[in-house]
């Protein structure tokens, strides 16, 4: 009687599970939707950026003096024309959740897609994705990098279908898509370069005599994206900068601890991480023991998305974890790593009682997620609410000191949402202060700021100019 209910239950399954994951993909957006601000590291100066360039190309900037359009190209231009282009459509909260939301929609979607063109058996497994999308890389509010995650798994199915047909119209797209990957993120296109070599050799080894022929006519599709990343990598002081790397103890804890599912306060992380990794252990353990067999036989083999796991998880040894301004290359790295490894173990045919045993701890894990991470967001947001009401007081047209004292590096610049409903300029705005954002500073332009008698100090900087004295309004 028991494996009667199990078989119905599994056959309810299999009928509505398309439902249930759609279900699962919008109850993710919780903790976006049901707060007005979801402040990032980053992300308020994104908004607050993306709201010059808007007045800075309609002529109506009161700061065209102070800061204007980079001169050199830079590769960060995709988020920002997307969220100055939502900027003009909606208001700021609701421009933020929009590309916040094309993160935590897309990547799930996307990597479903990819398993259901790869013939995966164990197309459940995809579940496991959920508890990676609300990351510490996605709380530091990496835009530009979580669009070209979105483009990059688009990309690979679109690079899947190139190899598998001969119409011209599918490698064009192909090149487009690796295109747009080029000019959101150079570390994801250079990921992107790799995978498609690796699926190029593993769809067309033993299909394909001439892997020549398929090799230059993938050069060709992908040069435009391979000359952008190259003229930027080039005209970049950042590879001639210094490097930082982490100790090879240091990062085998991290994966030891799946830090990439780690998000605000990690310490709360420490039994869905322990759960994760007895997880991918024991269907690892599963797999390679050869209770099961990888019976399908996918466009793409089993053997080269094992390959490419184990390949990224080595990268993170090799690669340093800072070079020059560029970081977090290791913990990058890592959360390909684990998406690659769901990706290489739902390809493995697992038996139906070990599919639903993942269902439901992926399941449980996302419900742990959203919980948290609405609970710990919502602090913040009340504050980024209030700094946006208090920011009616400033008056229009003045320089504005933000010093912010949270406690906590992933509010550290929660103060540019009292930017984005008013016209003031922040005087402590990094991205105009690097080389690869779309807007830098005029030095010679900007006037010696002072607070009272008191110049930038290392506990209060903001940007220094070359012309007269200007007192600092707030």
């Amino acid at each position: 009687r028991t494996m009667v209910h199990f078989r119905r239950s599994c056959r309810f399954l299999r009928r509505y599970e398309p439902v249930l994951f759609c279900a699962v993909v919008v109850l993710n957006l919780i903790p976006i939707l049901s707060v007005k601000y979801f402040p990032t590291v980053d992300g308020p100066a994104h908004l607050y950026n993306a709201k010059l360039i808007i007045e800075l190309l309609s002529g109506g900037s009161s700061w065209n003096d102070f800061i204007g359009f980079n001169g050199s190209f830079t590769p960060n231009w995709t988020g920002h024309l997307l969220l100055s282009l939502l900027l003009k459509l909606f208001s700021p909260s609701i421009a933020e959740k929009v590309i916040l939301g094309i993160y935590l929609v897309g990547v799930p979607l996307l990597v479903r897609q990819l398993l259901s063109q790869l013939r995966a058996p164990s197309l459940v497994l995809v579940y496991l994705v959920f508890p990676f999308l609300y990351s510490y890389l996605f709380h530091f509010g990496f835009f530009n990098y979580h669009l070209a995650i979105v483009f990059f798994f688009a990309g690979l199915i679109v690079w899947v279908r190139a190899l598998n047909s001969t119409s011209n119209r599918i490698w064009i797209l192909a090149g487009l898509m690796a295109f747009l990957i080029a000019l959101s993120h150079p570390f994801v296109f250079g990921l992107y370069l790799v995978l498609s070599l690796v699926m190029t050799i593993g769809i067309k080894m033993d299909s394909d005599p001439s892997l020549l022929r398929v090799f230059l006519r993938q050069l060709v599709v992908l040069s435009p994206g391979i000359i952008t990343t190259s003229f930027f990598l080039l005209s970049s002081d950042s590879i001639n900068q210094s490097t930082s790397r982490i100790p090879w103890d240091d990062l085998l804890i991290s994966f030891k601890y799946i830090m990439p599912i780690k998000g605000l306060n990690v310490e709360l992380y420490h039994i869905p991480s322990k759960v994760l990794l007895y997880l991918f252990s024991g269907l690892v353990i599963v797999a390679l023991t050869g209770i099961v067999i990888p019976s399908v036989k996918p466009r793409i083999s089993l053997y080269t998305w094992v390959g490419v796991t184990v390949l990224t998880s080595l990268l993170v040894f090799i690669f340093p974890d800072y070079l020059g301004d560029a970081g977090l290359i290791s913990s990058r790295l890592m959360w390909f790593s684990f998406i690659f490894l769901i990706i290489a173990l739902a390809l493995v045919d697992f038996p139906r009682i070990i599919r639903y045993m993942v269902l439901f701890v992926a399941l449980s894990l996302t419900v742990w997620s959203i919980n948290h991470n609405f609970t710990q967001i919502k602090p913040a947001s009340d504050l980024a609410a209030e700094i946006v009401e208090l920011s009616e007081s400033i008056e229009p047209g003045s320089t504005v000191l933000s010093i912010t004292n949270f406690g906590n590096r992933q509010f550290s610049r929660v103060g540019h949402y009292a930017g984005l409903q008013n016209d003031i300029l922040f005087l402590r705005n990094y991205e105009a202060e690097l080389s690869y954002f779309p807007l830098v500073w005029n030095y010679e332009g900007l006037p010696k700021f002072r607070l009272g008698l008191v110049g930038p100090t290392d506990c209060a900087g903001w940007v220094e100019g070359a012309r007269e004295t200007r007192t600092i309004d707030y």
